[in-house]
């Protein structure tokens, strides 16, 4: 367990950053496909700049995830956002296919602020606040997503848009960056080791034997691979799609990213009354009494009398 004097306000710093984090990336990601078509993309083109940056991230976040085991979650978080602020200044001047490739392979490697952040929360939270903790970070996140694109489109004209959009985000991320060097301290615990005992060697594992220790998460694994493939070919394919048959721009490509978010927040904040509803429905066929007290005016009629 993490000993962090003040565990409140280094939890309310991370959901901020979170937030900024969100807001941030949304100001550029909406616009990613138009802005591949207007420099003559084919489909091809544009949906292997778009998969470049999943398919070193699957690689990249292990690695990520073991240094920041070695050496501490703060150095590599303030790396990060030194190495995306200025790939997303680089960002704003690209004019080819290549150095666009390039850019976004460089983001899939040092792009792991939002899983760092979440590990610092799990850090100096347990039980049910890390629970907490997850559910406020999501909310404000989603959140990020519907004001981000809403405001590029409202207050950036959409043929300048990509430019300024890459460099506010790169604003932002330094904003971000400022915080996180003043705010967020190093939360790995320390491991303390007696000096009469000396360090016993272990084998070091390789990264297949530690994907072993998680096979029985193996269908969680699927399930998500499944879920953020499919959110991510709709929200990047649907701007083209509009652009191509309804002669789209990027102002209405981020106003319908910015609709994203918002049923995002809709569904995810309906998500605990609906998970409640198959559970109470479940147990009319096996009624479960456990769940009656949790009704205060009128319990089922197969609650017993109280």
């Amino acid at each position: 367990m993490s000993t962090t004097k003040n565990p409140d306000r280094l939890s309310n710093v991370l959901i901020l950053l979170s937030f900024l984090d969100y807001l941030a990336v949304s100001l550029v990601y909406p616009q990613m496909g138009i802005r591949m078509r207007e420099l003559g993309a084919s489909q091809f083109m544009s949906g292997l700049i778009s998969s470049s940056y999943g398919a070193i991230q699957l690689f990249s976040a292990t690695a990520h995830g073991v240094v920041c085991d070695q050496y501490g979650r703060r150095i590599p978080l303030l790396l990060c956002l030194v190495s995306i602020t200025c790939s997303y200044l680089a960002l704003s001047g690209s004019m080819s296919f290549v150095s666009i490739l390039v850019i976004r392979s460089v983001l899939g490697l040092v792009k792991h602020t939002q899983s760092t952040l979440k590990v610092i929360g799990g850090d100096i939270h347990t039980g049910t606040s890390r629970s907490t903790f997850i559910s406020k970070s999501n909310s404000f996140s989603g959140l990020a997503f519907m004001i981000g694109p809403f405001l590029a489109a409202y207050f950036l004209e959409p043929d300048t848009s990509f430019q300024y959009g890459c460099w506010i985000c790169s604003a932002i991320f330094m904003v971000t960056l400022v915080i996180t060097y003043f705010f967020v301290e190093e939360t790995l615990p320390v491991v303390r080791v007696k000096p009469d005992k000396p360090l016993e060697s272990k084998p070091q594992s390789s990264i297949l034997q530690r994907f072993k220790k998680y096979s029985s998460l193996q269908d969680i694994f699927i399930y998500r691979f499944c879920a953020a493939a499919s959110v991510i070919i709709l929200r990047y394919f649907t701007p083209l799609y509009t652009q191509h048959y309804f002669g789209f721009n990027a102002k209405h490509a981020s106003y319908m990213t910015s609709f994203f978010g918002f049923s995002g927040i809709v569904c995810s904040s309906l998500a605990g009354y609906v998970a409640w509803l198959v559970k109470f429905l479940t147990n009319l066929s096996s009624p479960d009494t456990s769940l009656c007290s949790s009704f205060s005016v009128s319990p089922p009629r197969y609650c017993p009398a109280q």
